[in-house]
């Protein structure tokens, strides 16, 4: 919310995450897609198929889509390689103002864009996000660092 101010423990996090993008960039040329997966969800049996599935329907319905979602908040977020480098920033330069998994969704929504009136199109521009029908993820983790102190 506006004028709330993003908890230490979660700027870390966001930090943590642009972070892991930073290293992720360097393995680009080994692969064209990320996943990002959190470590207290688990993947169901044949989430893996889903996700494939996933991919491939939406890279024939839109062939550059920026964004592909198989889960809730940070996590099941399947990405292009080349497009981590604009994640990470955009983490990294808003993260005293939103949680990751909102600063995510602005980025490949162009939200941030729009509501700062920045000149220009957003990154995201033209380009579609989606999101499976079906959570893949099964979550096994019981706290969060959001609801920290």
């Amino acid at each position: 919310a506006l004028g709330r101010r993003v908890k230490p423990s979660v700027v870390q996090q966001t930090l943590d995450l642009a972070g892991v993008f930073a290293v992720a960039e360097g393995l680009a040329e080994q692969s064209e897609l990320l996943l990002a997966a959190e470590d207290d969800w688990l993947l169901c049996p044949h989430g893996l198929l889903a996700i494939l599935h996933l991919v491939r329907t939406a890279s024939a319905l839109d062939p550059r889509w920026i964004a592909l979602r198989c889960s809730y908040g940070f996590n099941g977020i399947v990405l292009r390689a080349a497009d981590v480098p604009s994640l990470r920033e955009h983490l990294a330069a808003h993260s005293t103002r939103r949680p990751p998994d909102h600063l995510v969704y602005e980025w490949f929504s162009g939200e941030w864009h729009r509501k700062a009136r920045l000149p220009g199109l957003p990154y995201a521009a033209g380009r579609s996000y989606r999101a499976y029908r079906h959570n893949v993820w099964y979550h096994i983790g019981h706290v969060s660092t959001l609801s920290q102190p």
